[in-house]
């Protein structure tokens, strides 16, 4: 059996690691020239790590995995007014969790992939047309494929979705927010952190930041806009955004590397009614984005990977089989996507008065008792999918 699986990162490494193990014939296709870079810092937890322990990545795992205490909140003077210790966040997720960059883990899955799976990097998807239980695929290469299966791994904005399910339009559903990151350099900036995360809070926008073991320091960034549209020069609407706030965000904007350095998105959920069509199917981000609102969309992406791959597996019958992948992710997807709209008050507060609630809730987060009370606060919905 053959596939071609559109995207190399998360969900579309899985899926091809996966359907490599099961015997399948794998090409993977990547718009990028190569893997990306670091990226963001990521909470990985479950199900998605037990995808990565089925597939006895677990020791690459933890090497690569960033050793973060706590995460601090502090005011715009950089004073702290609360601290979530991240032993309550592992109790919640009974230890299976890591946080790391969102390059790194990529490239665990990348390094682990079998050395006969075709990669096609610098390359996307010109046409597709399904023909009697096939999928000819031409690539912009000017290559043509056939395949029985033909897999959308490739985000958010999903090309593979546009070209077999629609426009954007059809299912993007942004939140409210854009969100933004970066890497960049400033040893006062490193000194200050130290090894935990910090984040500062006004109403309607939030900067964080991070010490890497290199010292070089990750930024994320989320601020309130109903605007749908991507500015034409993310590095100015970052500036313009978060300007003023105190800390040490000013001079962490001034070290903004170039745009092509960037990640600048909408946050926003992808809502599918069906994650197939034919033998073309969607996993990750492409089929049920959840936003960064919500947390664990790395997770899922690597189960939803795993998923399809057992589901089509043995199958007589695709279509079938990726129907039957639907039926089994969507009320995952849904309970996710229901707890990252709610999150939005918690995350992002718009008024002040929210700040200091969210606070008060974080620092008694480690009190005896309350910790699996506020669960769906500091982990998002509950993510204990059973692996089958």
């Amino acid at each position: 059996m053959r596939a071609m699986v559109c995207g190399a990162a998360i969900a579309g490494l899985t899926t091809a690691w996966w359907l490599c193990r099961y015997g399948w014939d794998v090409i993977l296709v990547e718009r990028d020239p190569a893997l990306r870079a670091a990226g963001y810092l990521i909470d990985f937890g479950r199900p998605g790590y037990d995808v990565i322990d089925r597939m006895n990545l677990l020791p690459q795992l933890r090497e690569v995995a960033q050793h973060i205490p706590a995460a601090v909140f502090v005011n715009a003077d950089g004073r702290q007014t609360a601290r979530l210790d991240f032993s309550v966040a592992e109790r919640l997720m009974d230890g299976k969790m890591a946080n790391l960059m969102r390059g790194d883990l990529a490239r665990v899955l990348h390094n682990a992939l079998p050395d006969h799976v075709r990669r096609r990097f610098g390359t996307t998807v010109r046409s597709v047309r399904e023909f009697m239980g096939e999928v000819q695929v031409t690539l912009s290469d000017g290559s043509e494929h056939v395949v029985d299966l033909l897999v959308g791994a490739d985000g958010v904005r999903s090309h593979t979705r546009r070209m077999a399910f629609g426009p954007d339009e059809l299912y993007l559903r942004p939140l409210g927010y854009h969100t933004a990151a970066f890497l960049f350099t400033d040893a006062r900036i490193a000194a200050e952190l130290g090894p935990q995360v910090r984040m500062l809070t006004l109403p309607g926008r939030q900067a964080g930041f991070y010490r890497l073991p290199d010292s070089r320091i990750a930024s994320f960034l989320i601020h309130q806009s109903c605007a749908r549209d991507l500015p034409a020069d993310p590095v100015a609407a970052i500036r313009e955004a978060y300007a003023g706030m105190g800390w040490v965000v000013d001079a962490a904007l001034a070290s903004c590397p170039p745009a092509d350095q960037v990640f600048y998105d909408l946050v926003a959920q992808v809502k599918m009614p069906t994650l197939s069509l034919g033998n073309t199917a969607l996993v990750g981000d492409a089929g049920m984005a959840v936003s960064l609102l919500a947390g664990q969309g790395a997770s899922l992406a690597a189960y939803s990977g795993y998923l399809l791959a057992r589901h089509v597996r043995d199958a007589a019958d695709i279509p079938l089989a990726l129907a039957g992948y639907h039926r089994d992710l969507n009320p995952v997807v849904d309970r996710q996507q229901r707890a990252g709209r709610r999150a939005a008050n918690w995350v992002i507060p718009t008024r002040r008065w929210q700040i200091m609630v969210r606070d008060t809730v974080v620092s008694a987060a480690g009190l005896p008792g309350l910790s699996r009370l506020l669960a769906p606060l500091i982990a998002g919905a509950d993510a204990h999918v059973p692996v089958p």
